[in-house]
This record gives structure tokens, sequence and C-alpha cells, in this order.
């Protein structure tokens, strides 16, 4: 809402500085805003096919959106700059106070974005200690095990780069997962699809979410893993926060993962893994 706002304040202070006749002394802060207006498309058209390099940076929600805040504040005050009294005066300032607002709240929401992405990219190399226990057909797949460390469907990250480096020496190498039995919990499985924000993209998903009811003490999972029944590879998994936990499936994923599924807790400090059981 906030950059829809900016954007409707730039064109309409754009058509003022035509309208004042006075486009050459606005031209470089045009040029500013549209600099921001055009990195905005090309990252929506990147991201209908997946193919947008700049994917990894985190500083893409808040960076070139600042182009055109500066844009804003500069053809707001150059309005307003030739109006004289006290009403141009507490005009220049509200036009400031709003601009920089809006900017905060845009921010503030581009940092949420990244933290979000920055909490999947760190489980996601968590769990790289364990990539054995995968099934490699999801490598590459979205809401997949590693899927966060390269979000380009169809990239197959273990093959072309985990792999490769960790025969190199230059990761370290595979731990073993250490079964113990199971603890009490509770899951349901949403009907239909919703669509949610994940990795800062709006995808169509099935959610399963659920409780952990009771776990034995001095065992402290992170992750949720979950699997097809009678499997012995998993394909996802989730965060747990506290006790309960949430596991977002893409379509594709949803449709490797028919009911009924098989969901376990990990420690992934120590490899610990527990079944749930209703």
């Amino acid at each position: 809402m906030a950059g829809l706002t900016l954007l409707v304040a730039f064109l309409l202070l754009l058509v003022f500085a035509f309208v004042r006749k006075h486009p050459r002394e606005a031209a470089p802060l045009v040029i500013l805003g549209f600099y921001g207006c055009a990195y905005a498309v090309l990252v929506t058209l990147g991201r209908a096919r997946n193919g947008y390099n700049d994917w990894f940076l985190t500083s893409r929600y808040t960076t070139s959106a600042l182009t055109l805040t500066l844009a804003v504040t500069g053809l707001g005050l150059r309005e307003l700059q030739n109006r004289a009294g006290g009403r141009a005066a507490l005009a220049r300032q509200v036009t400031l106070t709003a601009v920089f607002g809006l900017a905060l709240a845009n921010s503030v929401a581009g940092f949420r974005l990244a933290k979000k992405e920055a909490i999947l990219r760190s489980a996601s190399m968590r769990l790289l200690d364990y990539a054995d226990i995968f099934d490699s057909r999801v490598d590459g797949m979205p809401t997949g095990p590693f899927y966060a460390l390269c979000p380009i469907d169809g990239s197959r990250l273990l093959d072309w780069g985990i792999s490769p480096a960790r025969r190199a020496g230059l990761i370290p190498g595979l731990r073993q997962i250490v079964p113990e039995g199971t603890a009490q919990g509770s899951w349901h499985r949403e009907t239909g699809h919703r669509q949610v924000w994940y990795l800062a993209h709006n995808y169509r998903v099935e959610r399963l979410s659920g409780i952990l009811e009771a776990v034995r003490g001095g065992f402290h999972p992170d992750i949720v893993l979950i699997r097809a029944a009678n499997e012995r590879h998993f394909s996802a998994f989730g965060l747990l926060d506290r006790d309960h936990w949430q596991i977002d499936l893409s379509l594709a994923m949803a449709k490797h993962l028919p009911d009924p599924v098989e969901i376990f807790a990990l420690e992934t400090a120590t490899g610990r893994l527990v079944q749930l059981t209703r």
C-alpha cells in the first residue's frame, strides 16, 4: 500500500511539473523516479519465470524503492519552493513527514520479508548436514528442503553445488540421524489452496499445521519433516515455534505428498529424530 501511494504521488507531481512548465528543473528527479518504476517492472518480469538473478539479494526490497521516495520528495519540494508564507512552510513539513513515513513503512515491510527469507535459508543450511535423508526428486521443487538456497524452479542444487563441494572438502560431511522413538502430537491438512508469501513471492500452497504436544526432557526440536507414508526419504520441512509448527507445500509438492503422510521432529544440533503420533 505504501508503494502504491508513493507511485500515485510521483505521477501527480510529474503532471504538475509539466503543467507549471518547469520540466527541465524536474528532469533529474523524474528520471530517478522512472528508474525505480523500471526496476520494479524488471523484477516482476523476472519473477514471472523465476529467473531473476537478484533474488538472492535481500536489499532488493528497499534499495531501489528509495529512489522513488527521493523523487517524490524532490518533486514535492520543487513544487512548493516558489510559494511563500506560513502555509507553504507547513506544506513542506507535511510533505516531508508523509513521504518519509511512507518510505519507512515500505522499508519495514522489506525488512520483514528479508527476515522470513533469512529464517528459511538458515533452516535449509542446517539441513545440509542431513541431505541424504531427503528425496532427490524434490531437489529444485518449490517449498522443497533446499529451495530457499537457490529459489529457481528445477535448479538441482544438490547435484551441481552441494555434493561436488562436499566431495571436494569445501563443506563438512554428512551427519547421522539418531532415531528416538515417538512423541505425541496432532496436525491437520487444510482442504483447498491458499495464497501465501513464500520467499517474498506469492504461491498457491497446501498447508499442514499442528502441535507438538509432549516431548521428553532435553529434546529441543527446531524443524519438522514430512514424508509420504511408508517412504524412506523426506520431501519438505517446516519450522517449529515453541510447540506449534506448519508446513507449506507448493502444488507440485502437494501432489508428491498425498495423504497419508508421516511427520517427524528433528533437533538439528544433535540429529535426534522422533516421529509424531496422534
